[in-house]
């Protein structure tokens, strides 16, 4: 009975065996292949959202930082607070420009990562985020 196929009770010869892994293994490879095309492209996408978030939150922090350095700017001039107080807001405020610039390139990234995943990057479009990085693209002082 061990060489008889359980559905049908037909005898299996070793090439049919063979044929059923083969056939099994290549399932299991397409699958394998399958997932991760499917992932990347969504994957992408929610990074896109998400990057999208994080830069409006960013921008939000360095005009934020900005207007503290500004302040304890106006304090030193008036005697009401010491210089460490500045050096410190500044110290924030290039944090969040660095934070700020960091989640520009990885929104950037991820549009290029859609972009190809879905097979539609073009020489326009890196061209075009070439220029916005080559440009410095804004440290957010742009956006008052």
């Amino acid at each position: 009975m061990g060489n008889t196929h359980p559905e049908s009770g037909f005898p299996q010869t070793p090439a049919v065996r063979q044929a059923r892994a083969r056939y099994r293994q290549s399932a299991a490879d397409l699958l394998g292949v399958r997932r991760p095309t499917e992932q990347l492209p969504r994957s992408a996408y929610r990074n896109i959202v998400t990057g999208i978030q994080r830069i409006t939150a960013a921008r939000t922090a360095v005009q934020s930082a900005r207007a503290a350095v500004e302040a304890a700017r106006r304090d030193i001039e008036s005697n009401v607070s010491p210089e460490f107080v500045l050096l410190q807001y500044q110290q924030n405020y290039y944090a969040a420009l660095i934070a700020y610039e960091q989640s520009r390139y990885d929104y950037l990234t991820n549009v290029l990562t859609l972009k190809q995943q879905a097979g539609r990057l073009g020489e326009h479009d890196l061209a075009m985020i070439d220029a916005l990085l080559v440009s410095g693209g804004g440290d957010g002082s742009d956006h008052d």
